[in-house]
């Protein structure tokens, strides 16, 4: 079963960011990042909506230096305009006020000298998002199936 989360970052932050990525494919969750989708000629701004449409969910790293670049606020708004689960991770030290469309949202602290705590639970909140999403094909399929086998069993006692 795949699951795919779309990262949004600061590119300063790409120490954490690798960490993220380890933690999530751990639990078999792939990651999408841009920077190894290179499209030459392709507008960056449609890549980024498409690749976020096709995602499972974002995570979004909130540190004090990307909590302020437009392109992170811009893609949290795609995700929740398109009712995608949002995790926040947010570095210590950034204020509730700073956060944009998350705030009011619960969210991970990241603590630079201890990260290993927050991408644990990172590690847990990926597990359980992509558990629900197989549990819900499978109850699809089971619904599918049985309502295919009352159709064909209909079909045959009228027959």
């Amino acid at each position: 079963m795949n699951y795919t989360v779309f990262r949004s970052h600061n590119a300063g932050d790409n120490k954490l960011v690798s960490a993220i990525m380890g933690r999530a494919h751990a639990v078999g969750v792939r990651v999408y990042t841009y920077e190894r989708d290179p499209q030459p000629g392709h507008p960056l701004s449609h890549k980024l909506m498409q690749r976020i449409t096709e995602a499972d969910a974002l995570v979004a790293v909130l540190t004090r230096q990307g909590v302020y670049r437009p392109a992170v606020q811009q893609e949290i708004g795609v995700a929740l305009q398109q009712k995608k689960p949002v995790i926040p991770i947010v570095e210590k030290g950034v204020a509730q006020s700073e956060l944009g469309l998350l705030q009011g949202v619960e969210y991970l602290e990241f603590d630079g000298k201890n990260p290993d705590t927050t991408l644990l639970q990172l590690q847990r909140r990926l597990s359980e998002l992509r558990s629900a999403k197989a549990e819900g094909r499978f109850w699809l399929g089971v619904f599918v199936t049985a309502v295919a086998t009352v159709l064909l069993a209909g079909g045959k006692d009228s027959g």
